[in-house]
């Protein structure tokens, strides 16, 4: 949906969001928040459109992205990936890839509230869909990109230097994948 648009409508769109100080963004938070109560008000489907269109609101709007990226959205995004619906896990899992895509401080949230642990968890399981997996590996892909040109980086506290920040990541990924799944990883993305 987000995708159609013009040059001139996401600036418009930007503008909007930046005026109204992120109430598309915030209105999905609050209708995702609603399907996860006890007795969901919202279908499956639903859920994969109001996921695909925070996607959209985090790549669009970078001050959306990180108002998305705090621990607790990111927790409840999480929440989507214990779905029994695929669908559900691959729209939460671009658009935890969204929020992640050039902004260390969300990543650095991701790790907090225990994002890498469970998206590894979910790519070790053989039982999961081949789609799901491979929206792992993608994620895993964002995940391990280098941040020293994010426009965060600079923000983020206590400074931590591209090449260390780029080598911790490998060697957290390594504990939960082994180095040859990262070797491999990371020759992919070379």
């Amino acid at each position: 949906m987000l995708a159609s648009m013009t040059a001139d409508e996401r600036s418009i769109f930007a503008i909007l969001q930046q005026e109204q100080d992120c109430a598309i963004q915030s209105l999905l938070l609050d209708l995702l928040k609603k399907r996860m109560a006890p007795a969901p008000t919202i279908d499956s489907a639903h859920t994969v459109v109001l996921l695909d269109l925070l996607q959209g609101v985090a790549l669009i709007h970078y001050g959306s992205k990180l108002r998305s990226g705090d621990k607790t959205t990111l927790a409840m995004l999480l929440t989507f990936l214990a779905s029994k619906e695929s669908s559900v896990v691959v729209a939460a899992l671009e658009a935890l890839e969204s929020i992640l895509v050039d902004s260390s401080a969300s990543t650095r949230a991701f790790e907090q509230v225990g994002g890498l642990a469970l998206v590894c968890q979910i790519l070790k399981q053989r039982r999961s869909p081949e789609t799901v997996l491979h929206k792992c590996i993608e994620l895993l892909c964002v995940y391990l990109q280098p941040e020293d040109e994010n426009p965060d980086a600079r923000l983020a506290e206590p400074a931590e230097k591209a090449e260390e920040a780029l080598g911790r990541k490998q060697h957290s990924v390594e504990q939960l994948l082994g180095r040859s799944f990262v070797q491999r990883l990371m020759g992919a993305t070379a």
